[in-house]
């Protein structure tokens, strides 16, 4: 249902552009977070829970299907693809990602290696039967090739960020105590 609504979304925007002359853009955005994205999302997720174990001194910390592969990407990157999309002379339908496939194994080694954690006797990785444990991989070249479009953030820098960002609030929940 998700991605059909994408589909119809795009063809509904091709519709007015071709019929009303609009210049209409669109754009299919896959992976993107930032520090406020859901606790839930998984570049906000791994940081959270390896803070957390390192503060409390809880290991091993558990994390299942590490095999799956993501494109992390950074909102604020979408946002600068965004304004290339609109000051294009052109109206395109594209896709918007980093087109950087990372497993989410290496992202959780990333947290580990930032917060220096040792990941062979901190980390405990199981598998899960989970149908919602899927790889979620973009290809973005079109905007690469059409808008000159390049991110800035890798899924290191993210994880980095938002680390920093579960210190931040680490830090205001103490104060308030």
């Amino acid at each position: 249902a998700y991605g059909l609504s994408k589909a119809k979304g795009m063809e509904i925007a091709r519709d007015f552009r071709d019929r009303l002359n609009i210049f209409c853009a669109t754009a299919i955005c896959f992976n993107h977070d930032s520090c406020f994205s859901p606790n839930e999302h998984l570049a906000r997720l791994v940081p959270r829970k390896l803070s957390l174990a390192k503060r409390q001194r809880k290991f091993p910390v558990k994390f299942f299907n590490v095999g799956i592969v993501r494109d992390f990407s950074h909102a604020s990157d979408f946002a600068a693809a965004f304004q290339l999309l609109l000051e294009h002379h052109v109206p395109l339908d594209l896709v918007v990602a980093s087109g950087k496939p990372t497993t989410l194994k290496a992202y959780i080694e990333t947290g580990c290696h930032l917060l220096v954690i040792d990941p062979l006797t901190s980390i405990v990785y199981e598998t899960v039967d989970d149908k919602n444990s899927y790889d979620r991989i973009a290809n973005p070249s079109r905007l690469f090739n059409e808008l000159g479009y390049r991110p800035r953030y890798t899924a290191s820098k993210i994880c980095r960020e938002m680390l920093w960002w579960e210190a931040q609030s680490i830090r205001a929940t103490m104060n308030k105590s």
